[in-house]
């Protein structure tokens, strides 16, 4: 049997084992807890995605603003179909159908010359006061030219419209309702500018020109009450 002494001696033994067991067991946690931090510590730090940004919406197609249509210019017209077809004659240089527009008139000649826009001169054969077709012409000085004298080849160049006047109380010659004024299309070897001098269908007179440009045989003429304005 033990004595108190021994059983004392041997139990503290015993448990100063046990002590060191246990604090073994305590520094092998602790060992392998440090170990689990190291091993956190030395693992990269993980980064967050940067929030992906949101795709704008595509830009739609910058459009192109369309030009605003200018509107055509109406014609210019007088009003009147019959003097408008023979001014759309006259800007085309179609000389037979002005050829065809003329309108004659029966005038007693002479036999005797009386000067400038005098009735037309007789011819051989044709006594004195014998009427005649005629219509009042001018270039530069009035004159009556009979069909067979009339070179409308001299319009055929076409050429452009300028204006459009009533005649005034002055005495224009040659003499008429209408005086249609054109700008020539070619003015290299002829007048720059000539006139048509219409009734309301007819054409009763033409001017040829006179070295003169548009306005300024409008001025020559005192022509004043436009009915087709000169173009701006």
């Amino acid at each position: 049997m033990l004595t108190d002494m021994e059983y004392t001696r041997r139990t503290g033994r015993r448990t100063a084992r046990a002590l060191r067991g246990a604090l073994a067991a305590v520094l092998l946690l602790a060992g392998a807890a440090a170990a689990a931090c190291a091993s956190t510590a030395e693992s990269p730090e993980h980064t967050a995605a940067p929030a992906a940004t949101p795709t704008s919406a595509a830009a739609a197609p910058e459009q192109t603003p369309t030009p605003a249509t200018t509107p055509t210019s109406a014609p210019r017209s007088t009003g009147i179909a019959a003097l408008d077809a023979i001014i759309a004659a006259a800007e085309r240089g179609d000389a037979a159908a002005m050829q065809a527009a003329i309108q004659y008139t029966a005038t007693a000649c002479i036999a005797t010359p009386q000067g400038i826009g005098a009735p037309p001169f007789c011819r051989a054969g044709e006594p004195e006061g014998t009427k005649v077709d005629v219509i009042p012409l001018a270039q530069c000085e009035g004159f009556f030219g009979r069909p067979d004298e009339l070179q409308m080849d001299t319009l055929a160049g076409g050429a452009t419209l300028y204006a459009v006047y009533r005649a005034s109380a002055a005495q224009q010659f040659p003499p008429g309702k209408y005086w249609a004024i054109f700008a020539r299309s070619d003015a290299s070897s002829r007048p720059p500018a000539f006139a048509i001098v219409m009734n309301d269908d007819r054409i009763v007179g033409i001017h040829f020109g006179c070295d003169m440009k548009p306005a300024q045989m409008v001025e020559f003429e005192r022509l004043t009450d436009a009915v087709v304005s000169p173009a701006p």
